[in-house]
């Protein structure tokens, strides 16, 4: 058999290579992951936020977040389920809000200057090198509890016992009370009944000095129904109501906050919030017991699947200067087993 060594046409091949080229774009452009792997690239979103889950949230102020597969819709959403499932139905407070506050005055008692940590004195500081540039803790105390009563005294009791302090009992029952009612507060917001068999409750209570009491300084939503974040000496924390957000479209970039994976908090913070927090972050005070919304409460009710509400309320600890006293206390509602 002959072969042929004639040429092809020059404009025969060019002919052939449009076409080709043309096949290739068909194809790109209709792929169906093409339009969210773009999403994912610009949002910088991995396959999944197991790492947004450790890095954001795992500490005092915020939750571990439950990985949630963003490449199966479908096991997102039945993991999501037996998430919310482990919950109370949402109070119905919250169907027109995801914030509520009440402030309580501090008692002007010692409790707080004795469990606070000891500031390192200025003759270490000069000649020695510290342990720890970001502060130092000094208790950081958690009790479970069905009664706001028992759960206030046996926190503050394990506080006193870690400081190896005492108090008067004056001042003891003074400072039992005022985290009771706080306590208390928690309980009828979650509206499970304060002695009902299955509302355990569980209270944290950390005193810092210094940036380490700023436990989540990245905006995020908490992955429980509802929380309760209250500052007993320092700043309180950061959030953003549903009605600021409602007011300030697009200022909330909630699919950032939900799936950004970036270690750069203050990279993460302004992708989120690309316009800034001024006219939607509301500043707590020392005293402000603020109920945080979560997202086992965000349009569910077990028995049908959408209600009306909002969104989880995003939040982020205060920036604290150096040897700048804080005391945290969080609530949560545990998950029934």
């Amino acid at each position: 058999m002959k072969h042929s060594n004639n040429p092809i046409p020059p404009a025969k091949a060019m002919l052939h290579l449009v076409v080709g080229f043309a096949i290739i774009a068909t194809s790109i452009a209709f792929s169906p992951h093409r339009f969210q792997q773009t999403r994912r690239t610009n949002l910088q979103v991995p396959n999944t936020n197991t790492r947004l889950s450790h890095n954001a949230c795992a500490s005092t102020e915020c939750t571990p977040s439950i990985p949630l597969s963003l490449g199966s819709q479908e096991t997102a959403q039945g993991g999501e389920e037996d998430f919310r499932a482990s919950y109370p139905p949402r109070n119905p407070l919250f169907e027109s809000t995801n914030v509520i506050t009440k402030h309580m005055q501090v008692p002007n008692t010692t409790f707080i200057h004795k469990i606070a940590p000891e500031a390192p004195k200025l003759w270490d500081r000069i000649t020695q090198k510290p342990k720890n540039d970001n502060g130092r803790i000094g208790v950081d105390i958690t009790v479970e509890f069905r009664n706001a009563k028992h759960g206030a005294a046996s926190l503050v009791q394990k506080c006193l016992v870690r400081s190896n302090v005492d108090m008067l009992d004056e001042e003891l029952e003074e400072i039992e009370n005022y985290i009771a009612d706080a306590l208390a507060f928690f309980q009828e917001s979650i509206g499970v009944g304060v002695e009902q068999e299955n509302g355990i409750y569980k209270a944290r209570l950390v005193s810092s000095l210094g940036s380490v009491g700023q436990k989540c300084p990245r905006w995020h939503v908490d992955h429980v129904p509802l929380r309760l974040v209250m500052s007993l000496a320092g700043p309180g924390c950061i959030y953003i109501p549903m009605e600021k957000e409602v007011n300030h479209p697009f200022r909330v970039d909630r699919d950032a906050l939900n799936e950004l994976d970036d270690d750069d908090t203050a990279r993460a913070n302004e992708v989120i919030l690309p316009y800034g927090e001024k006219d939607v972050a509301v500043y707590a005070d020392k005293g402000d017991a603020v109920l945080l919304m979560g997202r086992a409460w965000e349009n569910y009710h077990p028995d049908y699947e959408m209600v009306k509400g909002g969104l989880a309320a995003p939040h982020r600890s205060p920036k604290l200067s150096k040897d700048q006293l804080r005391v945290l206390l969080v609530v949560d509602l545990l998950p029934k087993s």
